[in-house]
């Protein structure tokens, strides 16, 4: 007999083989490094002379405008001309360092020759004198402020936004609370301070601008730009040399009162001869965008594209932050025979947008051909990133120019709308008082620059037209509402309105589940004895019963409800859902014991150490319910139950009362997938739920009272006419709801 080797010994073995996997790749390295590799693009077969004067050449390069060492340059034999130095595989400060360091390692090497070696000290203090000016801060200036709708903080530091305020709106912390100051509402930043980076709307240009694939060089991202003009804070002026292209650029930023857009123009001059190089730039978009109520936020960080196809018809292509970190960034949306309409990032509430213009300094119309500049955008993740947590990972968006080569007497100009505020723009409509927004203006962004787009956007046809025509109105409605009733009552009204109106058809619904549960229950005994008789043949028991369905005229489906009145309240539903996922109006809004309506109610502070429940590491999780205990969510989920159990026939067969158990389940698991919901919705569902209930002891006593009355005989008047077509349809469909 063949003796079995104990189960215990295949587990040692496995792990033992586990164990030593893990461990000799841990070892491997320490034991047997690599030797370190040289970057491809450096000859170490060379002779040192060679690699000196490879350093100089490659530094002079990108700084075609020093004579000096221009005059120490001499060819190479037998080497093919060299590129500038790569950019693209280093930040600038990690390439300067790289200079000083081979700089270094040739000088007091003789065969390297006097005048190089003169030209390498002489460029290494260039790199020092560099770093010293780099190290000055930078000026900052101010435009919009108190009394506009923006307040944003320009700096010479590439010629960019360092920081940029929404005045007129409040803002929320990482739990989706008020931001208060001394008792005060803060406003909200939607670009803040990043310490280290270029700022937002920086420009970078490539250093071969007929290859688009490369990195920019980071030369006017880093720079202190030259102030033009200083018009704060209506408009800035600043300027920077490209002294390699023989170019100026010039960069126009203009806020005016009333906007929530800054005006930039981007010029391209020619001041030297130039070598006829085509120049090629980069604008990139805002970043750091802030993310409210990161526990139970749906929405985080996205990027939007927009495209116009030439027959007029719109593509909006969408990223969302997770789906860009795990990638390393978004393809490359190229225009193609398309034009690049904007590039923007949104989170919740609120987008930071690049537009192109379409109209120029007097406010005419552009043509086409002066609004098609933008060749292709790419959405990519910035800073550090998180894999645990890739949801809170940072993106922007990356405009690239086409390449342009301009004359002295001919410079090249690019205008753009830089967009920030509410990611529905039509709600720039409803602002009150002071801060109303223009209705034109409004127009242009919605329309003409079709930043509608950015929520009024899908895939699926009618049915998306509908959602989208369902979610405005039901914004209109919450408005006219809000503008008398506080938030919450709004809504609970809202509910009221939309019941309301389904009250005909919902009631027809409800008294036809009720006289279903009267014949199932008037069937209980007859079904007993079906199971019992035909408790092992499932097949047998299927047909007898549908025999005694047919007999009796029952439609068992129809106890569980029928569709009619989902799939006409499914536009509504969603539409409320999306107007108080978009709506920055009720964010941030109490009502009793809610501090934000947009938020969960936070009935309760549970803390950040429940496992898998609330610790933040648990965020993305199925079971991640937050620091807060909701009670909201928890009401809804009673009533729920509670409609589900009353809607139920007291005498139901196997397959019946198996549905009835997977509904108790799953009411369970709604409630943990709600649970996060915003505390206006979950008001909306209790409304309703409370609705139905109420309905349903209606329609019981409607229908007792009409069994109660004398059925009279029917007579035909003479002169009755024959209903028409839309009403007899109409009646059709409600006699086929009833027998449901």
């Amino acid at each position: 007999m063949q003796q079995q080797v104990p189960i215990r010994n295949y587990v040692v073995f496995f792990i033992s083989v586990f164990a030593l996997t893990i461990g000799w790749s841990s070892l491997k390295p320490r034991l047997f490094p690599e030797p370190a590799k040289p970057g491809a693009f450096w000859p170490v077969d060379a002779p040192r002379a060679d690699q000196a004067v490879l350093v100089a050449r490659m530094i002079a390069a990108g700084n075609a405008a020093d004579a000096v060492a221009q005059s120490a340059i001499g060819p190479i034999p037998g080497r093919a001309a060299l590129s500038p130095w790569p950019y693209q595989t280093a930040s600038r400060n990690e390439q300067d360092q790289a200079v000083v360091r081979m700089v270094a390692s040739q000088i007091g090497d003789s065969s390297a020759g006097p005048a190089l070696l003169a030209a390498a000290v002489h460029l290494n203090n260039k790199v020092i004198a560099r770093h010293a000016a780099a190290a000055q801060p930078a000026q900052e200036f101010t435009l919009g402020g108190p009394g506009q709708h923006l307040t944003a903080t320009l700096t010479t530091q590439g010629a960019g936004v360092r920081e940029l305020i929404l005045n007129d709106f409040p803002a929320a912390d990482k739990y989706g609370l008020p931001v208060t100051k001394d008792g005060k509402p803060m406003p909200v930043t939607l670009l803040p301070r990043v310490e280290g980076v270029a700022p937002a709307f920086s420009i970078f240009h490539y250093s071969r601008p007929d290859d688009d694939k490369e990195r920019p060089l980071d030369t006017l991202g880093q720079l202190k730009w030259t102030v033009v003009k200083n018009d704060a804070p209506r408009e800035m002026v600043f300027a920077a040399d490209v002294p390699e292209f023989g170019l100026r650029v010039i960069k126009t930023f203009t806020l005016k009162p009333g906007e929530y857009h800054l005006g930039l123009t981007v010029r391209i001059e020619r001041t030297g001869a130039g070598n006829g190089t085509k120049f090629r730039y980069q604008l990139a978009g805002g970043r750091a965008l802030p993310i409210e109520g990161e526990w139970y936020a749906t929405t985080f960080r996205n990027t939007m594209v927009g495209l116009l196809s030439k027959s007029g018809s719109l593509y909006r292509l969408w990223n969302d932050n997770v789906s860009l970190s795990r990638l390393g960034g978004s393809d490359r949306y190229r225009r193609d025979d398309k034009k690049l309409l904007y590039a923007a990032v949104a989170v919740q509430y609120f987008a930071s947008a690049i537009a192109v213009d379409d109209l120029d300094a007097e406010g005419k119309k552009l043509p086409g051909d002066k609004t098609g500049f933008l060749e292709f955008v790419r959405a990519t993740v910035e800073g550090t990133t998180d894999p645990k947590l890739p949801m809170l990972d940072d993106v922007t968006v990356r405009a690239i120019a086409e390449p342009v080569d301009p004359t002295a007497d001919a410079p090249v100009e690019h205008r753009y709308v830089l967009y920030h505020g509410p990611v529905k723009v039509r709600q720039l409509q409803r602002l009150p008082g002071s801060d109303a927004v223009a209705p034109e203006l409004v127009e242009r962004y919605a329309d003409s620059l079709q930043l509608a787009s950015l929520t009024d956007y899908g895939n699926f046809g009618l049915w998306t037209d509908v959602i989208i025509k369902f979610t405005n109105l039901i914004h209109r409605l919450l408005g006219w509402l809000h503008a008398v009733f506080p938030a919450g009552i709004s809504i609970m009204l809202v509910t009221v309105i939309v019941r309301g109106m389904m009250f005909p058809i919902s009631r027809r619904q409800a008294a036809s589940m009720q006289k279903m549960q009267e014949k199932m229950q008037k069937l209980g005994p007859e079904m007993k004895e079906i199971e019992k008789k035909y408790k092992d043949d499932f097949l047998m028991k299927q047909q007898a019963q549908r025999e005694l369905y047919r007999k009796h005229n029952v439609n068992p489906a129809a106890g569980l409800g029928g569709c009619l009145m989902l799939f006409m309240q499914m536009p509504i539903f969603m539409g409320l859902y999306f107007a108080l996922q978009e709506s920055v109006f009720f964010r941030l809004d109490s009502f009793l014991w809610i501090r934000n309506l947009a938020a969960p109610d936070m009935l309760a502070w549970w803390g950040e150490s429940i496992p898998w429940i609330s610790k933040p590491d648990g965020l993305g999780g199925f079971l991640y319910l937050g620091p807060y205990f909701n009670l909201l969510p928890v009401v809804g989920a009673v009533l729920i139950f509670m409609q589900q159990k009353l809607s139920m026939p007291a005498e139901m067969s196997e397959e019946q009362r198996q549905q009835a158990s997977i509904m108790k389940y799953m009411t369970g698991v709604m409630a943990i997938m709600f649970y996060r919901v915003p505390a206006g919705l979950s008001l909306y569902f209790i409304c309703s739920s409370i609705w139905g209930l109420t309905e349903r002891k209606l329609v019981k006593k409607m229908l007792a009272n009409e069994a109660a009355k004398p059925v009279p005989p029917k007579q035909k008047s003479q002169q009755q006419q024959a209903p028409g077509k839309l009403a007899a349809w109409w009646a059709q469909v409600l006699r086929d709801a009833s027998k449901k």
